[in-house]
């Protein structure tokens, strides 16, 4: 398949400028200062980095020790007000008020379960499911935001993963190994007619609408153990046109868990660095890529572990969803 590079995306480590400076919301993510696997909380800061405030606040949040950073799925979803958060926490998913902290068990042991997206109306998440023992293989579900009505919309032998709902509520985007290698798809709402949107060697994960729902942002690398080493974040048409190589530097290990900012500038994603697939990567850090100008710029704390960013739904200063539509200065260059 064709992909096309942008050259030195991840070149430009700079204070945090201009660029970033209209940034709206807030990030969520995943912090940690013992150990990559256990003693994990749910942090919320601004898009600068600073106001960083810890949700959880009790090291609930851990890791199977045999999976990999890029495997463990725990993305974050956003309610589309604003104010609750749904996670994973051992086999289960919960919602976080984030005023009270008041937190609430949504799948109750039934299954191992993960990956929650909120559906944009708030009524509905979809979630990755097993009815099995073992955190492996699963296909997609929805239920109500309470936890309720809980009903299957794919089946397959392989690992549907990741289920994001479009903007507009009409289809999720998902990956899928049920072909062979891992790839993105997307569905209607109510789980029929799946299409494969990237066939290639590699693994091509964690798919992420764009706000206006005319791209799919994910994290792509080379099909092995580890699935990591060498990952990027691409960006394609919805329809899986004119696919894009956003980061690109061999000096990092690994970027992946790509996240929109509301007015579509921006991503934020996770650096790692080190060995992927061992249990202490050197680094795992948020970092932001302004789309038009290229700039890169870290926002968390180096000597924490920091990943999974979330960026919550709202609008850009001007009140209005407005994307980024070209790319800027940046090099483009087909590969």
């Amino acid at each position: 398949m064709m992909r096309t590079v942008v050259l030195c995306a991840l070149c430009l480590m700079l204070p945090l400028g201009s660029a970033f400076a209209q940034l709206t919301g807030k990030i969520a993510y995943i912090s940690g200062r013992v150990t990559f696997y256990n003693a994990l909380d749910i942090h919320v800061m601004d898009p600068d980095g600073s106001n960083v405030v810890n949700l959880t606040d009790s090291g609930e949040i851990s890791v199977d020790p045999g999976w990999t950073p890029r495997d463990i799925s725990f993305n974050l979803s956003w309610s589309p007000d604003g104010r609750k958060l749904a996670y994973k926490v051992g086999r289960d998913i919960f919602s976080i008020d984030l005023e009270s902290r008041a937190r609430v068990n949504l799948t109750n042991g039934d299954g191992f379960n993960k990956s929650p997206s909120w559906s944009p109306n708030g009524a509905k998440i979809v979630f990755m499911s097993t009815i099995i023992t073992a955190p492996s293989g699963g296909n997609i579900f929805v239920m109500n935001a309470d936890g309720s009505n809980r009903v299957q919309l794919t089946e397959t032998t392989g690992i549907d993963g990741h289920p994001q709902w479009s903007p507009d509520g009409s289809k999720i985007a998902f990956h899928s190994a049920r072909d062979g290698n891992i790839g993105i798809y997307v569905m209607n709402a109510d789980g029929s007619s799946p299409r494969r949107l990237t066939d290639d060697e590699d693994a091509d994960m964690n798919p992420v609408w764009s706000p206006n729902g005319s791209r799919i942002a994910f994290d792509s690398g080379p099909s092995s153990a580890s699935r990591l080493n060498g990952s990027n974040i691409f960006v394609m048409n919805s329809d899986g046109s004119n696919i894009i190589q956003l980061t690109f530097n061999e000096s990092f290990d690994a970027v992946a868990w790509p996240t929109w900012s509301p007015d579509g500038t921006t991503i934020a994603y996770g650096l790692i660095v080190g060995d992927p697939g061992s249990s202490a990567p050197d680094l795992i850090q948020v970092q932001l890529l302004d789309l038009a100008s290229g700039e890169v710029t870290p926002i968390t704390n180096p000597e924490v572990i920091s990943f999974w960013p979330a960026w919550s739904p709202g609008k850009g200063p001007s009140g209005t969803q407005v994307e980024a539509m070209s790319w800027g200065s940046l090099k483009v260059e087909s590969r």
